[in-house]
């Protein structure tokens, strides 16, 4: 069924630590940010409103683009040189055995290793294949669903964006149709699967004051649904950017404020 998928975990933790450590602004990890925003047309990615594939899942699958290319080289390097010296081993490369967990099969196993050449043209051929490419969608996904729960990480997340995104006002291309004349993102109706993940995220409470707005115990309390980086502050029509808020703690929340919330209900 499309409403399920299947998580395998494999180092996605690890990643997603990763993840959230680029928005901490991790000095060593600073390259990652920078290169994403130096590709071309990264603002026509990010701007387009509400796709499920998120601004969210972009910046993810890049940062893990990077980093997992990064650990098959060293990795492969150390254990190539170890098991070189202990020739009763047999090497296998790092992403064999990751592709091998998730049970993406249609790729070429490396059978015959005669020297780190090898390895190399092995690393190149799978990057051709485009197979790696459905390897990071796959993990991406993973630490989205992790990480869609934390919506103080998500507030990181669009504020980078949208500072990124104020930055590069004069290089809209394409987005611009997105944009009013103040240089920000157009209102657009939040479509009715955006509104369902939030409200199942957000256990239908209003993440500031905690009030029920399920419609079951009171008809009164009113739904909105609120951008955690407004709008009228370079904020994304997003889901990585949408919290639920009642009506009362949305109007003082307003388009000036950038809050969000670190209450969540217990599991029990």
């Amino acid at each position: 069924m499309n409403s399920f998928f299947k998580h395998t975990y494999y180092n996605t933790y690890y990643y997603a630590n990763i993840v959230d450590n680029v928005l901490n602004n991790d000095p060593e990890l600073a390259g990652f940010v920078s290169d994403f925003f130096e590709e071309r047309g990264f603002i026509n990615q990010l701007t387009k409103p509400f796709q499920k594939r998120s601004a969210f899942h972009v910046f993810i699958e890049h940062v893990l683009c990077n980093f997992l290319e990064d650990d098959m080289h060293c990795h492969d390097q150390r254990n190539y040189e170890y098991c070189k010296l202990n020739r009763d081993l047999k090497f296998k490369p790092y992403v064999d055995s990751v592709l091998e967990e998730y049970g993406i099969k249609n790729y070429s196993l490396m059978l015959d290793v005669k020297n780190y050449a090898d390895i190399e043209r092995h690393h190149e051929e799978l990057v051709e294949s485009g197979i790696l490419e459905v390897l990071y969608e796959v993990i991406a996904n993973e630490i989205f669903h992790i990480m869609f729960n934390n919506r103080e990480v998500l507030l990181r997340f669009n504020l980078l964006i949208a500072q990124k995104i104020h930055d590069n006002n004069n290089d809209k291309g394409e987005s611009a149709k997105y944009f009013n004349k103040n240089g920000f993102l157009k209102r657009v109706g939040i479509p009715a699967w955006c509104k369902k993940a939030v409200y199942f995220r957000d256990r239908g409470r209003c993440c500031f004051c905690l009030k029920n707005l399920n419609g079951i115990l009171s008809i009164h309390n009113q739904k909105h649904y609120d951008h955690i980086i407004p709008l009228a502050q370079g904020g994304l029509n997003d889901v990585a950017n949408i919290q639920l808020l009642c009506l009362s703690c949305n109007l003082n929340k307003g388009k000036r404020h950038i809050r969000t919330s670190e209450m969540y209900e217990r599991w029990y």
